[in-house]
């Protein structure tokens, strides 16, 4: 039996609701990065509208606009997470 090679990735996000879930698999379709999300409940439905995935180009100025509606955020590290994955797709684009 073949061992499966472990793939490296710079972001991996435990989520625990939906709205979590959603949110990250919208900023990794977004800006195309090896992104690892584990949840338990991946039923997600209803965030589908407010968080659309992209399957086109790379988007980072999307992005962007969510980063600066959440950096004044005190109750969350959102804000940190985004531009920590923004920072990586720009990486990305330059290679």
């Amino acid at each position: 039996m073949r061992r499966r090679q472990p793939v490296k990735m710079k972001v991996m996000t435990i989520v625990h609701g939906k709205s979590e879930l959603k949110i990250c698999e919208h900023i990794r379709s977004n800006l195309r990065i090896k992104h690892g999300i584990y949840s338990e409940n991946k039923d997600k439905k209803e965030y589908s509208k407010l968080f659309p995935l992209n399957r086109g180009e790379l988007d980072i100025e999307k992005a962007k606009l969510l980063y600066d509606k959440l950096k004044s955020c005190d109750s969350s590290n959102l804000g940190e997470y985004i531009l920590y994955c923004i920072k990586i797709a720009e990486e990305q684009r330059i290679k």
